[in-house]
């Protein structure tokens, strides 16, 4: 079984290396790309659209009950299975 709470914190070590990525292209973005409204336009899409990204997985994260497993081969004990009979087939 694994805690569910290892899955947050790889999702936030995710989260860190894509915020260190992204400064890096936008800094790369504005100070090497040609200069104009449509370059500062793409960088401000590109931020709007990674805060949006993390802002609806943070929120559905904090819905989570982290205090869960989870089984990577949850496999039925012999003699639990249900039988046809019981699903009335």
């Amino acid at each position: 079984m694994i805690p569910l709470a290892y899955l947050f914190l790889a999702w936030l070590i995710f989260v860190a290396i894509f915020v260190l990525f992204a400064i890096l292209t936008v800094t790369v973005h504005m100070r090497f790309g040609v200069s104009g409204s449509f370059t500062t336009v793409t960088g401000v899409i590109f931020l709007i659209v990674g805060i949006l990204v993390i802002l609806v997985s943070g929120i559905y994260f904090t819905q989570v009950d982290w205090s869960q497993n989870i089984g990577l081969f949850n496999l039925n004990t012999f003699g639990t299975q249900q039988s046809t009979s019981q699903f009335n087939l």
